[in-house]
């Protein structure tokens, strides 16, 4: 299940990175086209690619941004923990016999 599970992952990076430079390609390739008008249907394939790439770069930064947050959390929730490990009657010196 494991090597199931890298090669799909594997597969779905692939096809985001040859989406994004296929978009890429075609805005360098019809950035300098013949316009007809506003019905141009290059232009529009356009604005769909641009729109396509914005929405991955705000994705890959909310993505990073979850990423960091949660990597303090749980850096955090460890320092905690070692703290508190630390942190026993022994250590403090208490004295249990009355």
């Amino acid at each position: 299940m494991k090597k199931a599970a890298r090669i799909f992952i594997l597969i779905l990076v692939l096809l985001f990175v040859v989406s994004m430079l296929f978009s890429g390609a075609f805005l360098l390739e019809q950035s300098d086209h013949d316009c007809i008008g506003d019905e141009c249907t290059i232009c529009m394939e356009i604005r769909a690619c641009e729109d396509f790439l914005r929405s991955i770069s705000l994705l890959s930064t909310q993505i990073t941004v979850t990423a960091a947050i949660v990597f303090c959390c749980l850096f955090f929730c460890g320092l905690y923990a070692y703290i508190a490990d630390r942190i026993t009657l022994i250590t403090l010196k208490v004295k249990l016999s009355a």
